[in-house]
């Protein structure tokens, strides 16, 4: 029985798409919670508005093929705050 790989985010990619069998990158999704506050003048016509501080709900730590959008045979490590740019 083989292990399942895991890696931390920002680390290359370390096997192969199993659909379209590329490197061509990994990407994840967060689940997150926020508002958004429209602000209408007296005459009802939109003037705006912003975005509340969102809230982490979840954390993927799934991977999925930039190329082709596959499940990726490897997980992420999901730890502290990462600095992605």
């Amino acid at each position: 029985m083989s292990k399942k790989i895991s890696i931390k985010v920002t680390e290359a990619q370390p096997l192969p798409c199993p659909y379209c069998d590329g490197f061509y990158g990994y990407q994840y999704s967060d689940l997150f919670r926020m508002s958004y506050t429209s602000v209408h003048n007296s005459d009802g016509i939109y003037s705006g508005g912003e975005y509340s501080d969102g809230g982490s709900l979840n954390r993927g730590k799934t991977a999925y093929c930039v190329n082709c959008g596959a499940k990726l045979p490897f997980t992420l490590i999901r730890e502290g705050e990462e600095q992605v740019e």
